[in-house]
């Protein structure tokens, strides 16, 4: 426990160090949009830069290599592996291979389909921090009627299973919805059988082409509140977490200043959910990116102080603004997210309930 709570504390400092520094630190990598599953909450599905990028073409292995040479040497350290789905690449393995020789610390988001004993076992020779795998319900008639794909669910579920066999950390993220959040507990449950960790999130958010249909996806009001009640991340009576963060630069988000994310085709973003084309690394350098973007650097610009209307709201202790999220939803990074505020104003809700309960 001692060890953990050391390595976190170092991982902190470094973690502040750089975004107040704004040196690369987390990059995550879509290695391709192609996915063998259609989710219909994806937020690339029918994304027009997808389009752009099965156009000019993917990065080639030897690029994306060149590419990775140039982050471990601007001193990235941890990568992420995402898609689609990114064991559809046929080269996935000798790109992760030359990313562990550069020792980064890797990440693999996959929904789990195509972890084969052989997959698995590859996976595990490159000593990964964790796998994140995909899960929509408990069950393969709430999962596959999720991702449209029959059959999934089983295929998830044994991958997973073939992960942890390698000894693998293996993470089951789920996104809860309208259809599934019933069934939070039991795939909490499933995960815990298999010796798996589990999390969630609540919050769908528009494609990335401004499609705003997976946002009627989310869970309505009354489902979210019981959810915030029964979770036991929102029975603590210590509020500490709660305290409004003073008026001053400190900055909206890390994204492009110590994260960021880049697509298939090369364009770097600050983030996943801002899709504000910073560069692109078939035309610059990492580094030149990094150091010279006017995207980036007036992302870095942005601090509290410019949350005018989030800062005098009253849901500012309760609320998860999302600059690239209120982004998509209101053409507008610092503008109040219509999305985030309602699920503001359920978590204010369940916390004054909490107030009021004795939740020990």
């Amino acid at each position: 426990m001692q060890e953990a709570v050391f390595v976190n504390n170092i991982y902190n400092r470094a973690f502040e160090e750089t975004s107040r520094r704004c040196r690369p630190l987390s990059a995550l990598f879509e290695l391709t949009y192609s996915c063998n599953t259609r989710c219909e909450h994806c937020y690339l599905t029918g994304f027009n830069q997808s389009e752009a990028c099965f156009r000019d073409g993917e990065l080639s292995t030897r690029e994306i290599c060149s590419v990775l040479e140039q982050m471990a040497e601007a001193g990235v350290l941890f990568l992420t592996f995402s898609g689609g789905e990114p064991l559809q690449r046929w080269d996935f393995f000798e790109i992760a291979k030359k990313a562990r020789d550069l020792e980064f610390a890797i990440r693999i988001f996959t929904n789990g389909t195509l972890v084969d004993e052989k997959t698995a076992s590859r996976i595990a020779g490159l000593d990964p921090l964790e796998v994140e795998v995909s899960i929509y319900g408990a069950c393969a008639k709430t999962h596959d009627g999720i991702t449209h794909v029959a059959g999934s669910f089983d295929k998830t579920i044994e991958g997973a299973k073939n992960l942890l066999r390698e000894g693998v950390r293996v993470n089951f993220k789920a996104l809860l919805m309208r259809s599934n959040h019933m069934e939070y507990q039991d795939m909490e449950a499933l995960a815990k059988r298999m010796g798996a960790r589990f999390f969630y999130n609540t919050q769908i958010v528009p494609r990335d082409n401004g499609d705003r249909r997976p946002v009627a996806l989310n869970m309505d009001a009354d489902s979210l509140l019981t959810l915030y009640k029964e979770t036991s991340a929102y029975k603590k009576k210590d509020k500490s977490v709660l305290k409004r963060p003073p008026k001053t630069k400190q900055p909206i988000c890390n994204s492009g200043r110590n994260t960021l994310a880049i697509s298939p085709c090369g364009d770097i973003y600050p983030c996943v959910q801002i899709r504000w084309k910073a560069g692109n690394l078939r035309k610059e350098s990492f580094a030149g990116i990094w150091e010279s973007s006017p995207v980036l650097r007036k992302i870095r610009m942005m601090s509290l102080k410019d949350l005018s209307e989030c800062m005098s709201c009253a849901l500012f202790d309760s609320c998860s603004h999302c600059p690239g999220v209120s982004f998509l939803e209101t053409g507008d990074f610092l503008g109040c997210s219509p999305l985030a505020r309602s699920q503001a104003s359920v978590m204010h809700t369940a916390q004054k309930i909490g107030d009021m309960c004795d939740w020990s």
